[in-house]
């Protein structure tokens, strides 16, 4: 009788219908049963009973699902529930790794929100203390009121405070929260001394009439046709407007 030629795919097809069994749910099993899947797992994979209504099977996982951890033993690796509530995976049955949406995470508990001392980490879901975010300083006062680097020349102004960082927060969590803030203040002097501002206090001040305007820098208010008013040698706020007090002298430099 001729002697049968080898198959190399024959071994390897039996090894996959032993390992996967006729049905797919059969997948990873050392032995399985149509009516009950796998009851016995392949090295490293977990055995996972799944129930579905009145009907339960075995299953061979990778990875435990949502609400598992997975305990190995020498015996055989299982996936055991999470004895936590509102987990949706756990280190071991009364560990929480990661909570179910909408709870945080706290010394391997899950609450609907971080107890008193604890500040929430949205990004993690997670409630932190004192000690693993950032720490600042107490607030300064607030700082003179200000416009453009001048305390004078402008109705309102900002003022600013800020504070120092104590200490830097660990790598992904909680940031800083803000070093310096600013508010809308009155400023103290609404005229500089010895510069016109506006338009409208030049016509209120220069008799000559005209159509006024500031110059900047000076304490000279020039007209429009190149008329000149006098210049003010006393602070503002001080002195006559007439031109012919003596603290008043007709300029002779243009304005422009």
């Amino acid at each position: 009788m001729e002697r049968q030629r080898k198959n190399p795919f024959f071994n390897l097809y039996f090894y996959f219908a032993a390992s996967y069994g006729p049905n797919p749910i059969c997948k990873g099993c050392l032995s399985c049963s149509k009516d009950n899947g796998c009851i016995r797992c392949q090295h490293k994979l977990f055995f996972f009973l799944r129930r579905e209504g009145m009907r339960q099977y075995g299953e061979c996982l990778h990875s435990c699902p949502s609400g598992y951890y997975g305990l190995r033993t020498p015996d055989m690796n299982r996936c055991s529930r999470c004895r936590i509530e509102n987990c949706d995976s756990c280190f071991s049955r009364d560990f929480c790794t990661k909570c179910k949406a909408g709870f945080y995470l706290h010394r391997g508990r899950c609450f609907g929100g971080c107890p008193a001392g604890f500040a929430a980490l949205e990004e993690t879901m997670e409630c932190l203390g004192p000690s693993q975010g950032c720490e600042v300083s107490q607030w300064s006062e607030w700082g003179t009121c200000s416009r453009n680097n001048k305390t004078c020349g402008f109705k309102w102004g900002l003022e600013t405070r800020t504070r120092q960082i104590v200490k830097k927060p660990a790598k992904d969590t909680i940031p800083c929260p803000t070093i310096a803030e600013s508010r809308r203040c009155k400023m103290a002097m609404r005229h500089c001394p010895g510069v016109w501002h506006t338009k409208a206090f030049c016509l209120a001040h220069v008799p000559l009439g005209g159509w006024w305007r500031s110059h900047k820098g000076s304490d000279t208010c020039c007209g429009s046709a190149g008329a000149h008013a006098p210049t003010m040698s006393k602070e503002l706020g001080q002195g006559s407007a007439d031109p012919s007090a003596a603290a008043y002298s007709l300029p002779t430099a243009s304005c422009e």
